[in-house]
């Protein structure tokens, strides 16, 4: 506390001096500490002041930030008359002697400092520059503390576009020769592969085969690898001059097999050094693919798909990732590898991650376009015509976990289309899906038609789950691009989402009827389409074999009108309301409530240009809550937990300070809702109390009684997060007025001995908080 303290007045006091006076305190102040008078702490606290002056100074155009320098940015100049150039001989000794003490934050602040001396160009001469580098490089190769490590290798990577002659003569050289010296034999199978021939082995197989061995510190090696990798593509290949011939080819190998076995160690330079060097790629891709065979492990798999994502930031390597990716699912779709669901949802999710990183360039991201959204609804087509369900291709490929899987690509691949590319590929998906037109798939030699929107046994039933790959690309499209034949794909989808008995395509098919319905223009093809629609409902409801598929279709409906303020929100509105009173469909019709206030993720979420206004949950606070008060109060008992469901998802939505002006009327419900059996109920009504305890303790605290009691009753919960929950809650009840909470604190600090015991750590580690919160109700100070 001292030390802050003192340090705080000292920052205060420079600030009223003159820069020049605050170097010189901080030198005179720096040798003294070097003498034994001040400790190690306050060391640390002037080489901290000494950074601030530094980047505080008015004399020098950096930003005066104490995070990392941007590599982008032009090095600033040093003015000619700066005091900086009087003191530069004790500021690098200040610096460089912080450097060789064993204390790791003299070390870090130390290599920020030099960093900082470093990016001003005239500052630092020949020797200064050759005493650095050498610095570093002792700190990356030969330091143990990994954060030390890592803050050398990003001053490195920092000072290295400034100084690329000293860097390559300095440190390229010893970390090419500490690479070496961990190396028992080079990758010599590994060279004669990049120069054309076939006997190349991966590096896997060369430590099998006992031809290199394995790493003895991946940690270590991978740091080694990390900056040369990162260090030789910011010098560029000309200053390799230390790494002769094919050489280089070799250490960049050795660097990226340490890179596939420890990836997250620092995935993040190696992907800023492709973008610098893309020919590093192709060494990378080699060992990539290598991992991504047969014999390796799910873990070892997910890691290089991940690798091959992350590095895709360059067009040319992206051109090289996309196939590599894709061709991992045709060997799913061929049989040919034994794979589960979780590989090609891996590969989805790497599909994904590229298409993210690519969609700010319009050529890149048609391309991952034009390349991944026709293969993949190639392999899925295919997938659907097989006669044979029990195929390894049927079970994989068409799984709804896989299948989600792709949705989330082909979304992706879509939301960011500009209109003129986007309607030159939506006409050949809707023909794909209304006319089965196989033209744009690659590879369509199929058996069989493709009619998923026809009656029909199998394969018909399993090409109609496919309709969410017609949901995730049509209604991720901007509200501008015109959808063929949209009439006919709208009474299709309507058809069958009332109709099909798989619940996973009746849900696909009521989203994508749902996403078309909220960008329809409006007008009499609107309307006319919704009352079709209606008729629709109102027949499905009243039918048992469908009525959840047409409750799907209710919600989806409701909140694609809700969301642009269609008239017949209210007419819908009402229908949920009666619905709850149902003894079937009303614990549905409750949860579906949360469906219509929370943020969808894909189709009628923003990032799908779905048509939303800014305040419709208010909207639909102000006129269907009411009615859910109402029809609690007169609903018979078996169903009352429905509109308590309801009402609890409403208020877990609604934005704060509409819902601590409607507290009053709304609190004795949220109390009954503690008391429901439905776990779902009291999960949702305690994250929608557990604000409100805070926000408004003066309302609260006239049930304060019953609060307590119900949150101690939930403690024993056989839900975990419903006990956590309710914890939290108690500690948020110990910030009350203490004279309305303090009558209770035996009482509860009793009751919150139990959970110190729980069996789950995460309950434990709350009930510890909780009851030291209360332990410390009416203590002095507090």
């Amino acid at each position: 506390m001292y030390f802050h303290y003192w340090w705080n007045s000292i920052v205060s006091i420079c600030r009223a001096a003159s820069v020049g006076q605050s170097w010189r305190c901080c030198l005179v102040s720096w040798s003294c500490g070097k003498s034994g008078v001040l400790r190690k702490k306050v060391q640390v606290g002037f080489l901290l002041l000494l950074y601030w002056c530094l980047i505080t100074s008015s004399i020098t155009s950096v930003p005066r930030t104490l995070e990392p320098i941007n590599m982008a940015a032009s090095s600033p100049s040093l003015p000619d008359k700066s005091p900086l150039l009087c003191f530069k001989d004790a500021l690098c000794s200040m610096v460089f002697s912080a450097l060789a003490e064993p204390n790791v934050q003299l070390q870090l602040v130390g290599i920020r400092a030099l960093t900082f001396l470093g990016l001003l160009q005239g500052l630092l001469d020949l020797p200064d520059m050759d005493k650095l580098v050498d610095s570093l490089a002792q700190f990356i190769l030969y330091e143990e503390d990994s954060q030390t490590s890592l803050a050398a290798m990003e001053a490195a990577g920092t000072l290295t576009p400034f100084y690329p002659e000293a860097f390559s003569r300095c440190l390229v050289r010893k970390l090419s020769k500490g690479l070496q010296s961990g190396i028992a034999c080079l990758l010599g199978g590994f060279s004669r592969g990049r120069r054309g021939s076939s006997s190349a082995l991966p590096y896997q197989a060369c430590v099998k085969k006992g031809l290199v061995s394995p790493p003895l510190s991946t940690g270590a090696n991978c740091a080694v690898a990390f900056t040369c990798i990162s260090l030789a593509s910011l010098c560029g290949l000309k200053h390799m001059k230390y790494i002769k011939g094919a050489d280089w080819f070799l250490d960049y190998g050795y660097c990226c097999s340490h890179l596939c076995s420890g990836w997250d160690y620092g995935g993040t330079l190696l992907v800023c050094s492709f973008k610098q060097m893309p020919c590093l790629a192709a060494v990378f891709f080699v060992l990539l693919v290598s991992e991504l065979q047969e014999d390796s492990t799910p873990f070892q798999q997910d890691r290089c798909l991940q690798a091959l994502a992350a590095v895709s930031t360059h067009p040319s390597i992206m051109k090289e990732t996309v196939p590599i990716l894709l061709q991992h699912l045709q060997k799913v779709q061929k049989g040919s590898m034994e794979a589960g669901v979780h590989s090609v949802v891996s590969v989805c999710q790497s599909l994904k991650q590229v298409a993210l990183q690519c969609h700010q360039n319009v050529q890149n991201y048609w391309y991952f376009h034009q390349a991944v959204v026709p293969c993949l609804m190639g392999l899925a087509v295919q997938a659907s015509m097989q006669e044979n369900t029990h195929t390894m291709l049927s079970k994989v490929l068409l799984t709804e976990e896989a299948l989600s899987a792709m949705v989330l690509v082909i979304s992706t691949a879509c939301m960011y289309l500009s209109p003129e590319l986007a309607a030159q590929s939506v006409s050949k998906v809707v023909a794909l899906f209304l006319d089965g037109e196989l033209s744009f798939i690659p590879g369509n030699s199929f058996p069989s038609t493709f009619q998923p929107f026809q009656d029909g046994q199998c394969p018909v039933q399993t090409q109609k789950k496919l309709v969410a790959l017609l949901m995730a690309f049509v209604c991720s499209l901007p509200r501008n691009v015109p959808i063929p034949q949209q009439d006919r794909l709208l009474r299709d989808l309507l058809a069958l989402s009332c109709s099909s008995d798989c619940l996973f395509t009746a849900t696909a098919a009521a989203k994508c009827f749902a996403g078309l319905v909220n960008k329809h223009p409006a007008g009499p093809q609107l309307d006319e389409l919704l009352r079709t629609a209606m008729d629709k409902l109102e027949q499905g409801l009243n039918e048992a074999p469908h009525r959840s598929q047409a409750l799907t279709l209710l919600l989806w409906v409701s909140k694609a009108l809700l969301l642009r303020y269609h008239p017949l929100t209210t007419h819908l509105t009402d229908k949920l309301l009666v619905l709850l009173g149902d003894t079937v469909l009303g614990p549905a019709v409750g949860d579906g409530f949360a469906l219509l206030m929370a943020d969808s993720p894909d189709v009628l979420g923003k990032s799908c240009h779905a048509e939303m206004r800014l305040m419709f949950r208010q909207r639909f606070f102000t006129e269907c809550v009411p009615q859910l008060v109402q029809g609690f109060h007169t609903a018979a008992p078996g169903v009352k937990a429905n509109y308590l469901k309801g009402l609890s998802h409403i208020l877990n939505h609604l934005p704060k300070p509409v819902l601590v002006t409607e507290l009053p009327t709304l609190l004795p419900l949220l109390l009954e809702a503690l008391s429901c059996a439905d776990h779902v109920v009291q999960l949702s009504t305690l994250h929608c109390l557990q604000p409100l305890l805070l926000d408004a303790p003066l309302v609260v605290s006239l049930h304060i009684d019953t609060l307590v009691s119900k949150f101690l009753n939930l403690t024993d919960s056989p839900a975990m997060a419903i006990r956590i929950a309710a914890l939290q809650c108690l500690h948020a009840l110990a910030s009350l007025p203490t004279p309305v909470v303090i009558p209770y604190k035996p009482r509860v600090i009793r009751a919150l001995a139990k959970p110190l015991d729980d069996k789950k750590r995460l309950v434990r580690k709350e009930a510890v908080t909780a009851r030291g919160e209360w332990f410390l109700l009416g203590t002095p100070g507090r």
